[in-house]
């Protein structure tokens, strides 16, 4: 699922994130390259607040007011 990271929040060693390419270059150093999308943090990996990154897990407890679920945008049901 994917999240708006609402402040400053740092990911841990072990972690799997789902990134795209504008996000990984600043911190290619700190992540492990799963395929895809898909990368494992190696020591620990911040991101700002404003990025969207998505988890392969559940939120976990101590982030959960530092992001936010970002939901599809509904169809426009005016359109024909």
């Amino acid at each position: 699922m994917k999240y708006r990271v609402l402040e400053p929040i740092l990911f841990h060693a072990g972690q799997v994130l789902f990134l795209d390419a504008k996000q990984v270059k600043p911190r290619r150093a700190v992540l492990k390259p799963l395929g895809g999308n898909g990368y494992a943090v190696l020591t620990e990996a911040s991101f700002k607040a404003g990025e969207i990154i998505g988890l392969e897990d559940a939120v976990p407890k101590s982030m959960i007011n530092s992001m936010r679920p970002v939901r599809a945008p509904k169809p426009d049901q005016d359109k024909a």
